[in-house]
């Protein structure tokens, strides 16, 4: 049985570990080093938690407490040094040991 593309982007994915910062609109600034995943096209058109549709296309993540619409995240591949800004509009993860869910057009540029 071979692994569909879409599960071996997530595993790689998972596998490379990524660093996140967050930049809020108050000075506090904040690091964290984790897991990334990404979702999307099972979510693709859904409300998110702001209320707009998701669109995994955009530049838009997914974390458990960051401002809505207010916070943009700097995410970095540690593997290969992309790195990507994305603005919290969901709330999520919802499995354990991520830290963070990137849409579709997140993960491609890391």
């Amino acid at each position: 049985m071979t692994v569909p593309r879409i599960i071996k982007f997530l595993l790689f994915v998972v596998g490379t570990g990524l660093l996140w910062l967050a930049y809020t609109t108050s000075p506090a600034r904040s690091a964290e080093t984790g897991i990334a995943s990404w979702y999307g096209p099972g979510f693709h058109g859904r409300l998110m938690a702001n209320g707009e549709r998701y669109d995994m296309n955009s530049m838009v993540c997914a974390h458990p407490t960051a401002k809505l619409d207010k916070t943009i995240l700097l995410v970095v591949n540690l593997a290969n040094g992309r790195a990507v800004r994305c603005k919290v509009t969901d709330r999520g993860p919802f499995i354990a040991g991520r830290i963070v869910d990137l849409s579709r057009k997140c993960a491609q540029m890391l």
